[in-house]
C-alpha cells in the first residue's frame, strides 16, 4: 500500500524531530541504523507529541504503541496506531510519522531479513497474549547486546511469526483516494465526520449516487455505509484524544442509539472500550 521512495528529502523540523527522537531513545537511531548498530534488537523510545519525519527503511520494523497515539500516512492512506496495537513497517517504503500525543513505543528492528512479508504494505493489529510477552521478552537483546546464536535464535523465530500476526489489512485504516471528488468526500468526512446521507455524499462529490458506490468499491473496497460507520470509531477516537468530552456526549454527537452500541463498535473496531482507550492517553496527555 506504500509506495517505494525515489528520494527522501528532511526538513530542518524533521531533522530536529530525528535527532530528539534517537536522544530519547538512549542514543539508539529510531527507524533506522545507528553507528555500529547491524543486527537486529528491540528497544523502548518516547516520542514527543505531533513530531513529525519523513522515513525510508533498510530494514523491517515492527512498532508496538505503548501509550499515546501515533499516525502512519503513506499514498494509499493512513493509519491511526492507539496503545495496545502494533504496526508492521516493510523496508523500503516512504512514510510520513506522526505523534498524537506524547508516545511510548517498543520497536523493534529486524536486520537480517528474519521477516517473510506477504502482505501488501503496512498493517496494523492489537497486541495481545504471547505477542505481547515476546515483544517484552524481545528487549533483553537491546541495540549493541545481540548477534550472540540465542539473540539470533530468538529474532528468527519471532520473525517467522510475525506475518501470521496480521489478518486484516483494513484495521485502523483510512483510505486516501485517486479521484478528486472522492478525495474531497473523504477529507470532509475525516475532519467534521461522516453525517452524511448517501445523496449528499454523492453531491460532495461530484458523483451520481450509483457512481459514488461503484468508484468507493473499486476505489476503496468498502461501500459507503461501510466507510461511514469506520469512520465514526475514527472520528470518535479523535474526540477522545482531545480528552474534553464525556463518551456519552460524543457517542450521541455521532449518531449511535445509545452509549452501549458506542461501545461495542468502538471495541469492534478498535478491541478496546472507549474508557479504556481514553485511559491510556491519560497520562501522557498530563505530563
Amino acid at each position: 500500500m506504500l509506495t517505494r521512495p525515489v528520494a527522501v528529502r528532511f526538513s530542518q523540523t524533521d531533522k530536529e524531530f530525528i535527532r530528539a527522537a534517537n536522544r530519547s531513545a538512549g542514543g539508539v537511531t529510531f527507524l533506522g541504523t545507528g553507528p555500529g548498530e547491524t543486527g537486529s534488537f528491540a528497544a523502548t523510545v518516547t516520542l514527543p507529541h505531533l513530531a513529525r519525519a519523513f522515513r525510508p527503511l533498510p530494514d523491517d520494523h515492527l512498532l508496538l504503541c505503548r501509550g499515546g497515539a501515533i499516525e502512519l500516512r503513506g499514498d494509499s492512506g493512513s493509519w491511526t496506531i492507539p496503545p495496545g496495537h502494533m504496526v508492521m513497517i516493510p523496508k523500503g517504503r516512504a512514510f510520513h510519522l506522526r505523534t498524537l500525543a506524547p508516545t511510548d513505543l517498543l520497536q523493534v528492528r529486524f536486520a537480517r531479513g528474519e521477516v517473510d512479508w506477504r502482505h501488501d504494505g503496512c498493517w496494523v493489529r492489537r497486541s495481545e497474549g504471547l505477542m505481547a510477552v515476546l515483544l517484552a521478552y524481545g528487549l533483553k537483546w537491546g541495540p549493541g547486546r545481540g548477534g550472540d546464536p540465542r539473540s539470533a535464535a530468538f529474532f528468527t523465530t519471532l520473525g517467522e511469526m510475525v506475518p501470521g500476526w496480521f489478518s486484516a489489512p483494513r484495521v485502523m485504516w483510512s483510505p486516501r483516494a485517486r479521484h478528486q471528488g472522492l478525495r474531497r468526500l473523504l477529507t470532509r468526512v475525516e475532519a467534521v465526520g461522516p453525517d452524511l446521507t448517501l445523496s449528499e455524499a454523492a453531491v460532495l462529490a461530484g458523483l451520481s449516487e450509483r457512481s459514488l458506490r461503484r468508484r468507493m468499491q473499486a476505489e476503496l473496497g468498502q461501500s459507503w455505509r461501510d466507510f461511514q460507520r469506520e469512520a465514526r470509531i475514527r472520528r470518535a477516537m479523535a474526540l477522545l484524544r482531545r480528552g474534553d468530552r464525556a463518551i456519552t456526549d460524543i457517542a450521541l454527537e455521532l449518531g449511535f442509539a445509545s452509549t452501549s452500541s458506542f461501545s461495542t463498535s468502538f471495541a469492534a473496531y478498535t478491541g478496546e472500550s472507549p474508557s479504556a482507550f481514553a485511559r491510556s492517553l491519560r497520562p501522557r496527555q498530563r505530563s
